[in-house]
């Protein structure tokens, strides 16, 4: 059997609401959001809203998606990222983004998604990098350019997204001809996916342990990124493990072990 380090399906991230999106003027409905009190929420943040202030938009805009204390309304939703998204709100950009994408509220564009994942993007919003680098890579609402998509990968795997990281990884690894670095850069990236918990990246990095790539071939360090990996559910960690395991002696087994618990205890910190 020749395993390789295998990718993951595209995940989209949708922006979920946190008290990060409010200024302290929003704290009371925030704090009554957070306890499902819907409709003291919603009484805070109307007023703000159709004064134009834009994150009361977004907040209103989350509650009608959802059906938050409100009868769920998807249109109406659109119509307030919309009023977010004209003052330039980063928020509002992204939301809009993945109405778009999903077709709620609006028909399904890809185009429209992409720009508004774009104007997004270009303010710094993690997930819009992220989203946006998925679509340059598969083609979706833009012509398909793997330049583009690790512009945007490097962009959100420099804020420490997970996701972004491995993605990245995958394509040094894949060895897109623009990026160098290779197989040393692929681990490096991850290693970073891997240490926030990533199954696949922690699956691929053991792989690269076991077949010595972008390192000294590594056995004991191998098994322990696989059983870490099949802890957190990487669905080929079983295989991987079935390739390594009859290689190893009872001492390095046993010194394997050793080393994931103090991974798994430390918070991935003591891992080497």
């Amino acid at each position: 059997m020749n395993i390789r380090p295998q990718a993951t399906a595209l995940a989209v991230y949708v922006f979920m609401l946190t008290s990060s999106v409010f200024a302290q003027d929003f704290d009371k409905g925030l704090q009554s959001y957070q306890a499902g009190d819907y409709a003291t929420a919603f009484g805070q943040w109307q007023p703000l809203a159709e004064q134009g202030n834009a994150r009361a938009q977004v907040a209103l805009g989350l509650m009608y998606n959802r059906g938050a204390g409100v009868p769920q309304d998807a249109s109406e939703a659109v119509r307030l990222f919309e009023l977010a998204a004209a003052q330039g709100y980063v928020n509002g950009q992204f939301n809009l983004g993945v109405m778009y994408g999903l077709g709620r509220g609006v028909p399904q564009d890809s185009t429209m998604t992409a720009l508004w994942y774009s104007l997004a993007a270009e303010q710094g919003h993690v997930k819009a990098q992220y989203n946006l680098g998925s679509m340059y890579a598969h083609g979706e609402g833009v012509t398909q350019n793997k330049f583009e998509a690790g512009i945007w990968y490097r962009r959100a795997a420099n804020q420490g997204f997970s996701p972004a990281q491995f993605n990245l990884g995958l394509m040094y690894y894949e060895g897109d001809g623009w990026l160098l670095g290779g197989y040393p850069e692929a681990m490096e990236l991850f290693r970073a996916a891997a240490k926030q918990g990533h199954a696949n990246a922690q699956l691929n990095l053991g792989l690269m342990y076991y077949w010595g790539e972008g390192t000294a071939r590594d056995l004991i360090s191998a098994h322990m990124w696989m059983t870490i990996a099949r802890e957190s559910g990487a669905a080929d960690a079983d295989a991987a493990l079935d390739l390594v395991t009859p290689q190893m002696t009872p001492d390095t087994l046993n010194e394997a072990e050793t080393r994931r618990r103090a991974c798994r205890v430390s918070n991935y910190e003591n891992c080497d």
